[in-house]
């Protein structure tokens, strides 16, 4: 029996550009973290 897993870690609103800890290009990985969980 195959099994597989995804782990999306550390994707917090603190990250975005409107929180504490603004990380560059924290936006496109948000998008594509949504769409490889939709895609699961």
């Amino acid at each position: 029996m195959k099994k597989t897993a995804l782990i999306i870690v550390d994707l917090q609103n603190e990250y975005l550009v409107t929180g504490k800890l603004p990380l560059t290009g924290i936006e496109e990985a948000a998008v594509n973290a949504a769409r490889v969980l939709d895609w699961a």
